[in-house]
């Protein structure tokens, strides 16, 4: 479900399953992510990787265990950089210009000097991956 209050639900109740313990690093940070003053990062990102996957259902098990360099998927980031230059695709949650100079470009963006949102995007993709995956594709 396209939800951040969903997205930190299912984060939270799965943070410490056997099976999801690589991601805890990343659950962990999505649930406390207002303690670390990142509230805009953490939403906008979670509405725009969301979409991103609806509308490229095909990359959702292309990305693996956090921190994920999109960068080292060529297919993926050339879809990715496509997706936040196209202004059509802004939506409830995030533009595309927000994300376009708050990203460096080693995740598609033309932010420069220092990571802007992008540590956070190199957690975010594989989390919300697997989010997608085990929410019964209520996409």
């Amino acid at each position: 479900m396209r939800s951040f209050g969903n997205f930190q639900r299912f984060c939270y109740a799965h943070r410490d399953d056997y099976h999801y313990l690589a991601f805890k690093g990343a659950f962990d940070r999505v649930e406390r992510f207002k303690e670390h003053n990142r509230d805009g990062h953490f939403i906008q990102l979670f509405y725009s990787i969301y979409d991103f996957f609806c509308d490229n259902l095909d990359f959702l098990d292309r990305v693996d265990v956090p921190p994920f360099e999109i960068s080292n998927d060529s297919l993926l980031f050339d879809a990715w950089e496509g997706f936040i230059n196209d202004d059509y695709n802004d939506a409830e949650g995030y533009t595309t210009e927000s994300l376009r100079i708050n990203l460096s470009p080693a995740c598609g963006g033309c932010r420069s000097g220092g990571g802007g949102w992008s540590p956070i995007a190199k957690i975010m993709f594989p989390t919300v991956a697997v989010y997608m995956r085990n929410t019964g594709g209520s996409y």
